[in-house]
């Protein structure tokens, strides 16, 4: 059910979204830093436009490398199919991305990364590195993983992406539900949290979860699981994401 989703469900969902009327839109939503290899992506587009002219690129975020996309766009005359919009509200984020066909997330460094999670929940495949927990939400029917964030990588897997027929693009988008059986482990740790909720929902008032002493002992036993599984970098990372949800 939605409730074991590490994510806001109610807001990154895709039950309505019509796949077909996507715009030939790749999104980033990051840091505009050296490890999210944003100016990377700007070159890489910029050679992509040169054989695919209707596919733009939109880049959500802010950072030290802000100027230095600006200047890169403006160099290579990209104002027209490159869009730097800026820091946007999460609150206001899926409007923004809602009709994108790709997220492009290269990243030297990532745990387990709401950012992809939430716009495969829109339906929205992702273009990926392969680094920490995202080989773990990405297959190859769901997305494309990286095998580096050079310029070439990513005109590689940016022109398979565009290769996709319809109906090839639309089993991909539609494939973003595996997500919710991730691997053995984070799937369990989520049904354990499930568990835990409704035991504290039938709790009687000295073991509500309104105990601060209760509720922390309830995050070290569950840390205690968590870890005893085999994808230990990946149980830390939902754990991380859960603290709130045990908080209720």
């Amino acid at each position: 059910s939605d409730a074991a989703i590490p994510v806001n469900t109610s807001t990154f969902r895709n039950d309505a979204v019509n796949f077909q009327n996507r715009n030939d839109v790749f999104g980033m939503v990051c840091r505009l830093t050296p490890g999210k290899h944003v100016v990377d992506c700007i070159r890489a587009m910029s050679e992509i436009h040169d054989f695919h002219p209707n596919w733009r690129l939109e880049i959500i975020g802010s950072g030290k490398q802000q100027q230095e996309c600006e200047n890169l766009v403006n160099e290579l005359e990209a104002k027209e199919y490159i869009s730097l919009i800026g820091w946007v509200e999460h609150s206001d984020l899926q409007n923004k991305v809602k009709n994108w066909k790709y997220l492009l997330f290269p990243t030297d460094t990532e745990g387990m990364p709401n950012g992809i999670i939430e716009m495969m929940g829109c339906g929205i495949p992702a273009i990926a590195s392969s680094v920490g927990g995202i080989s773990d939400v990405i297959c190859s029917t769901n997305g494309f993983l990286l095998c580096g964030s050079t310029v070439l990588d990513l005109k590689e897997k940016m022109g398979k992406a565009i290769a996709l027929s319809e109906n090839e693009y639309i089993q991909m988008a539609r494939k973003r539900r595996l997500l919710l059986q991730l691997t053995d482990p984070c799937w369990n740790l989520m049904q354990l949290i499930q568990q835990q909720q409704a035991r504290h929902h039938r709790s009687s008032d000295c073991r509500s979860p309104q105990n601060p002493r209760y509720r922390e002992k309830d995050r070290r036993k569950l840390w205690r699981k968590a870890t005893g599984n085999r994808r230990r970098l990946q149980a830390r990372a939902i754990m991380c994401q859960c603290t709130n949800i045990l908080m209720i």
